[in-house]
């Protein structure tokens, strides 16, 4: 029959929160109807200072007296409310508690955290050898585990403990799965062509393959190492005036590998 157990695991990822914004239904003045060199009601006066906030009173809330109020970011940060995605890449941390959700004590409590992949399986947390001695009715332990993701698919966070039940003086085991998926942020696209004097031309296209802005601190492409290679960074104008490098790299005898950072 089933085993009904004293312990339970609760996870929880632990990452930034996020910005929290709002549509903004904002207005200036003048669109409202207000002269441009009149001035602006008492109501608004004191939001019309450097760093002044939207207006309190419920008559004006749909002036725009800042050009930033019209960004619907409020100054308020947003807790994530689910597990969301995560990318290779990225170093995975979760907040790990084990509670005693029963009306008895426990002892010898013993708990480790794993984290498995198709290859592999990792130990994240292990404290069987300094097991805790007591956990009594309705108190937990409470610790973070971390790991820098570098295998896509799937993913297993197995955590499992091992204590003694006072209500029969049995050894017990207890495992739990949490699992998750690390995606590919990027999708690189190559292009080969045979060059001059025995060189070769590699174009690579590096796209963005999540769903919000990623900032790319540096792009390189590292040849084997019985290659050369050299960048070829031709300047393009784009239609506002701005240059940009375009980049395409030619490498001597061969290709090698694109790697990027981020």
């Amino acid at each position: 029959g089933n085993t009904l157990h004293a312990l339970a695991f609760r996870v929880m990822r632990l990452c930034k929160p996020s910005l929290m914004v709002e549509t903004p239904v904002r207005f200036a003045l003048d669109d409202l109807g207000h002269p441009p060199g009149e001035a602006p009601p008492a109501a608004v006066a004191s939001s019309l200072a450097p760093g002044g906030g939207p207006p309190e009173a419920f008559e004006r809330r749909v002036d725009l007296l800042h050009a930033e109020h019209a960004s619907g970011i409020t100054g308020f940060l947003v807790l994530p409310q689910s597990f969301g995605t995560i990318y290779l890449g990225e170093t995975f941390t979760s907040y790990i508690s084990v509670g005693n959700h029963s009306d008895r004590a426990v002892t010898e409590v013993g708990v480790k955290a794993e984290l498995q992949t198709e290859r592999q399986r990792l130990v994240l947390f292990d404290n069987t050898a300094a097991a805790i001695p007591t956990l009594q009715p309705g108190s937990s332990y409470d610790f973070t585990v971390e790991h820098d993701l570098k295998e896509l698919g799937a993913h297993t966070l197995v955590c499992s403990t091992v204590y003694t039940d006072s209500a029969d003086g049995e050894r017990k085991y207890l495992p739990q799965y949490f699992k998750f998926a690390a995606s590919n942020p990027l999708a690189v696209r190559t292009k080969v062509r045979p060059g001059r004097e025995g060189s070769t031309l590699l174009e690579a296209c590096i796209e963005n393959a999540t769903r919000t802005p990623l900032l790319l601190s540096s792009v390189r492409f590292e040849p084997s190492a019985h290659l050369e290679c050299t960048p070829l960074t031709p300047p393009v104008a784009s239609g506002a005036g701005v240059v940009f490098p375009e980049a395409r790299v030619g490498s001597r005898g061969g290709a090698g590998g694109v790697g990027g950072g981020g």
